[in-house]
């Protein structure tokens, strides 16, 4: 039972899990998107939903309730969906492994001074994210987001014609991973820095006892770099609560749960419970959507697979012309679906448009697809 309860087989699971409908959703896009699967997606629409009461593109009701599931398991143990829970995180923590068993077995850190000041760089990020995606009520960040990057790599063609800079970003956080234990938590991750205010509010934290004798092993396996020899109560806002610093301590009684009953492996399953009731719940009460695609608009949902297979030739550097051309479709037609003014140059290529409207170029052409069908059903 201890052995299922270990932080790493929730890892693996949640990892697969995502991964699967990764895959699902590259076969079938009525499978849910990279962003309907992240809860900062339920963050990066909180607004749009508030103020106008719809979701931004790309963004499920899925991911509201993910992000809800994750404050749950911050109120009860601070950034613990971090340390237990986050497929990213925990990708980054793998190659990280990967790297030691590879012969870097040296683990190498910034200097004290740039570490600390690099912390913060992650709630810039988390500003400036926000901010753009709120006041343009789109994805703005999507074309570099190694997540969507990481989610798409059963279709790479995806990656290449749509979010290349961000698959770019993905392989040199995994570079910088190999060296620097989780450096995309520690310096840059938004989510991480969202939750990073629940560790001192968070009901269970861990705790440094006055028999610890400052051997300084529980700094030396912190995957983030805590001075925790500076304190008794671990209030740190970097802390992922994987409890580390508990389960590896050689001395007993030097490090516990501020519960000292509670043991570090029971919390963790407790973190998993709440995370998976809450999402259980909404799915139970009709919340939870299995999926969208933009054709779903004249009440079909149509999957990539179904799309004339002339449309498949349609590549991101294809002006609105050349689709004109490709699809048989007017660009009159084209502009007014897309929602783009008729001022909008014929020269204009798919990857502007994708840009501009936050549509991927598969939903550029389920679109189209539909506009080809109505054509053909009034001829």
């Amino acid at each position: 039972m201890k052995r299922i309860m270990k932080r790493q087989v929730w890892q693996l699971v949640v990892l697969l899990t995502v991964m699967t409908f990764g895959l699902l959703h590259t076969i079938d896009h009525s499978y849910p998107s990279a962003h309907a699967l992240c809860p900062f997606g339920g963050l990066a629409t909180l607004y749009s939903l508030i103020e106008r009461g719809e979701f931004i593109h790309r963004v499920h009701s899925s991911a509201v309730f993910l992000l809800l599931a994750v404050l749950v398991t911050a109120v009860f143990a601070g950034r613990a969906f971090c340390g237990r829970l986050c497929p990213f995180g925990t990708v980054n923590e793998w190659v990280h492994r990967a790297g030691r068993k590879l012969g870097i077995k040296q683990r190498f850190e910034l200097p004290y001074r740039l570490h600390h000041t690099l912390r913060y760089a992650k709630y810039l990020v988390l500003v400036l994210v926000l901010y753009y995606t709120w006041t343009a009520g789109k994805l703005v960040y999507r074309a570099w987001c190694p997540w969507s990057a990481f989610m798409t790599i059963f279709d790479p063609a995806e990656i290449v014609e749509d979010i290349m800079m961000g698959g770019l970003i993905l392989v040199i956080l995994l570079l910088l991973s190999l060296f620097i234990e989780r450096f995309f938590c520690r310096y840059l991750c938004p989510l991480g820095a969202a939750l990073a205010v629940f560790n001192r509010f968070g009901v269970v934290k861990p705790e440094r006892h006055e028999r610890c004798v400052q051997c300084g092993l529980c700094e030396r396996v912190c995957p983030t770099r805590i001075e925790i020899r500076k304190t008794y109560k671990v209030r740190d806002p970097e802390c992922i609560h994987c409890y580390n610093c508990i389960t590896r301590c050689p001395h007993k009684g030097s490090m516990s749960l501020n519960f000292s009953r509670l043991q570090p492996h029971v919390a963790g399953m407790l973190v998993v419970v709440l995370f998976a009731g809450t999402v259980a719940a909404s799915v139970a009460a009709g919340y939870w959507e299995r999926g969208r695609t933009l054709s779903s608009i004249t009440g079909e949902t149509r999957t990539i697979e179904e799309v004339h297979e002339t449309l498949q030739d349609i590549r991101a550097s294809d002006s609105l012309e050349d689709v004109s051309e490709k699809s048989a479709v007017s660009l009159e037609e084209i502009l007014s679906v897309l929602g783009l003014p008729e001022s909008t140059s014929p020269e204009t290529t798919v990857r502007d448009v994708t840009e501009e409207t936050g549509y991927s170029r598969r939903d550029l052409l389920i679109m189209i697809d539909e506009l080809m069908r109505e054509e053909g059903e009034t001829r």
